[in-house]
């Protein structure tokens, strides 16, 4: 195997047309972060055998439509981190590509590819994705996207659009080998009945987020796809839960409810037997904990995991605030969250599981969960300061005296 790496190495901003013209057998080549503004179009001609290009983390903002015609057997192809605006054509040719990647680029705005195992579009202002063929594994998270259409729909098996502006599930239509998609924070309001049917049909489907949305119940009667195993509705605008949803989902092992204004739910809902926690806090119409006591009592029965508003171990956490020297109240908000990430694994028996639960914690439930600040400022940080500052004061005094001292005996010398 041939491998060349110039990786961090200036090239004075461009490679020359024949820079590769020696090295025909070359397999790998990684160009990255060599300040690179521009390739001519034949740079990579020579190399045939070519398997692996890094140029990521260059200053390209265009690459010429016919640079790769030659590299029929590229496999990974790198070019995150670039100024790319536009780059539909110069990849046409590639037919073979097990990973592109095209993060941090852009905007590249309207986008049109032919295929790739992986394709990575992570935050680089896409508006519209059009995939003329297949993909196993899509990343485009936290662009612009509104609508996306993949030509070959039964080749996907993973997708994350978080963070993106779409409204709708009319992309979803014949996935019927998708296992993992993430639609959390963007801005589906409602799920029309020509769309109820391309997500229940997602038979393969064990992974689904839809958290962060704009979901309201009166606004859908679907049945969510009874393949799923783990499903993120938290932080919508959920008042009830409805049974229809959940009819036969006898695979149903995490079921997140956080965040939403739910006063009530459908009592016919059986719980599935497979199903292992449910994570129902910072909902706020719950103060009265009449709904949240109904659904603990019957989770405790079934044997489910119920997280819902956590009952922690105060004295325990104000001796953690002090050793770390938190003082003041004003810092309790962000103190308590890194709090809680370190405390997460202490905290399983009183409703946490994970750090990634923590992480869901707003300052509204910080408030609302039993912490007790008034206990940190206990802590005798006045007399500690106040002893500093006698010492500033004595050791300037006593410095000034000195210098008095000093001046005066001056003329005594003379």
């Amino acid at each position: 195997m041939f491998i060349c790496k110039i990786s961090e190495f200036k090239l004075h901003r461009h490679c020359g047309k024949w820079s590769f013209n020696n090295l025909k057998q070359l397999e790998k080549l990684g160009l990255r972060g060599c300040g690179l503004t521009e390739l001519p179009e034949e740079v990579f001609f020579p190399l045939g055998e070519l398997q692996y290009l890094d140029l990521s983390d260059n200053e390209i903002t265009s690459l010429p439509e016919g640079i790769f015609n030659e590299n029929e057997i590229l496999r990974t192809l790198l070019l995150n981190d670039n100024k790319l605006t536009n780059v539909a054509e110069a990849l046409g040719f590639l037919n073979s590509l097990q990973l592109l990647d095209l993060s941090n680029c852009g905007p590249l705005e309207s986008l049109t590819l032919y295929s790739a195992q992986t394709l990575i579009l992570e935050n680089s202002g896409i508006t519209e994705l059009k995939i003329t063929g297949s993909v196993i594994n899509l990343k485009a998270a936290n662009n612009k996207l509104t609508n996306f259409s993949i030509a070959d729909p039964k080749s996907v098996i993973e997708m994350d659009f978080h963070g993106n502006r779409i409204d709708s599930f009319e992309g979803l239509y014949k996935m019927q080998n998708l296992q993992r998609l993430d639609l959390s924070k963007n801005l589906i309001e409602m799920i029309p009945n020509r769309t109820m049917s391309y997500v229940y049909e997602l038979r393969s489907l064990k992974y689904l987020n839809i958290s962060h949305n704009l979901l309201k119940s009166s606004e859908f009667d679907f049945i969510f796809p009874p393949s799923l195993t783990h499903l993120d509705i938290s932080y919508n605008r959920i008042e009830m839960l409805k049974s229809i949803w959940f009819r036969g989902m006898n695979n149903l092992q995490s079921l997140r409810l956080e965040g939403n204004i739910l006063y009530t739910y459908d009592h016919t809902w059986n719980y599935p037997q497979s199903l292992k926690e449910i994570v129902a806090y910072d909902t706020g119409s719950w103060c009265d904990k009449s709904v949240e006591d109904e659904l603990r009592e019957r989770c405790k029965k079934q044997g489910i995991h119920f997280i819902g508003m956590a009952i922690v171990d105060n004295e325990n956490l104000t001796i953690k605030c002090k050793e770390a020297g938190f003082h003041k109240m004003e810092k309790w908000v962000s103190y308590a969250k890194s709090l809680y990430k370190e405390l997460a694994m202490n905290c399983i028996e009183d409703g946490f599981i994970s750090a990634q639960n923590i992480s869901y914690l707003s300052p509204e439930i910080l408030g609302c969960i039993g912490f007790k600040a008034q206990k940190i400022a206990e802590f005798p940080s006045f007399y500690f300061k106040t002893l500093i500052a006698i010492l500033l004061f004595l050791t300037v005094a006593n410095t000034t005296v000195w210098w008095f001292l000093y001046k005066k005996s001056l003329p005594s010398r003379v």
